[in-house]
């Protein structure tokens, strides 16, 4: 701005400038497109003492008992890639007890609509129970898990399985230094149907249906004629009764069948505390010697009893609890402390059998039929038990 003569304000010209250039430049240009690389990045450490194995392996049958893994020490880390198709975890345990080690490696691959994982895994027991020998058990399996989403609660899945069995007899005298290793290989497919429309509430407190029917087939490789074939299902539903208060019902039941059967030990629980399995499993109780059994497993829960209160290639459990986290229940505010929030208070009810045969109450039942050999004489005598089991608390 300029002052003229006369004392009054004078405006500079404007200039016009030409834009049309730097339009014509800042046109949007699209990206140009580059290939997704995969970056892992480590989301977790988890370290932990526990009562439960980190891996599910059926145990070769040994007669008994079900070798439970005590209290061990577990460590898992957890890498994901940016996008989280993809999840690396790799992690081993080990038991304090003696029972054994364990190690497992796994990927998970979700950047399709088919999830696939894949899992390597390997796990050593122990069995010192046998008052002739000490017997280690080497067990490696690989597994590819498939699973196709149908909608948000159905799903189909295949698991294919191929397993390798090392027994190994600890040499402490003459006649076990000179006893073989034996070597077993199994291959297996496992098909499963999955409903699960349940709603997380908070620790052990959810709403809604979980359920799978299941069928897997394993097949000795050095023995073709061999192998075992195990049906089953597992249902489970979550009642809101006021609430956070719930009822939850559980009913599992499966058979196995075929030259080589699985045996079921009735009695225990998950994640039982267990400082000696001899301690822990009722030797009283007899175990059919003509059903070529191959491996064992426990069918839980059956609180109040311990391990083999009865035992068969089939079984039913009904479970019932009221869940009732008693802090939360009378507080309208949320609870900071993780242990008030999840303390509950657990009514539970189980019955449930294990048997061998066409039913519960066939004469075919090892644990009815006692047999006493005094020298040149056998007697076989059955027992008046009820195969039916129950208890509540």
């Amino acid at each position: 701005e300029a002052i003229s003569d006369m004392g009054q304000p004078k405006t500079a010209a404007v200039q016009p400038i030409d834009t049309s250039s730097k339009v014509q430049s800042s046109k949007f240009k699209i990206p140009e497109q580059r290939n997704y690389n995969l970056a892992f990045a480590a989301t977790d450490l988890t370290t932990q003492f526990d009562f439960d194995y980190a891996t599910d392996l059926y145990q070769p049958y040994n007669g008994g008992p079900y070798i439970m893994p005590g209290m061990g020490a577990f460590l898992k880390v957890g890498m994901l890639d940016v996008f989280e198709d993809y999840k690396l975890e790799g992690g081993f345990r080990y038991s304090f007890n003696g029972s054994g080690t364990e190690y497992f490696l796994s990927l998970d691959d979700r950047s399709k609509r088919l999830d696939k994982k894949y899992i390597i895994q390997r796990q050593s027991l122990v069995n010192n129970n046998r008052t002739d020998s000490i017997l280690h058990n080497y067990l490696y399996q690989v597994r590819g898990i498939f699973r196709y989403p149908i909608d948000e609660v159905n799903a189909l899945q295949f698991t294919t399985t191929g397993r390798f069995d090392r027994l190994v007899t600890e040499a402490f005298e003459g006649g076990t230094l000179n006893k073989p290793d034996k070597f077993t290989y199994y291959l297996g497919l496992k098909g499963e149907y999955i409903f699960d429309n349940t709603l997380f509430k908070s620790l052990n407190i959810l709403n809604g249906t979980r359920a799978k029917i299941f069928a897997e087939h394993y097949r000795n490789v050095l023995n073709l004629n061999s192998g075992f074939t195990v049906v089953g299902l597992d249902a489970r539903h979550y009642q809101r009764i006021h609430r956070d208060l719930i009822w939850a019902n559980r009913l599992a039941a499966s058979s196995s069948v075929g030259q080589q059967k699985l045996v079921y030990y009735l009695g225990s629980v998950d994640n039982w505390i267990v400082l000696s399995n001899r301690d822990r499993f009722d030797n009283t109780t007899n175990i059919a010697p003509d059903q070529g059994y191959a491996f064992q497993t426990i069918a839980t829960n059956m609180r109040g009893f311990i391990q083999n209160a009865r035992n068969g290639n089939n079984f039913v459990v009904v479970n019932s609890e009221l869940r009732w986290p008693v802090v939360k229940y009378f507080t309208d505010r949320p609870v900071k402390s993780e242990l008030l929030a999840n303390f509950q208070a657990i009514g539970f009810a189980d019955v449930g059998t294990a048997w061998n045969g066409p039913n519960p109450y066939s004469d075919e039942n090892a644990f009815n039929n006692i047999k006493v050999t005094n020298k040149a004489v056998t007697v076989t005598y059955k027992n008046q038990n009820d195969p039916i089991i129950g208890g509540v608390g």
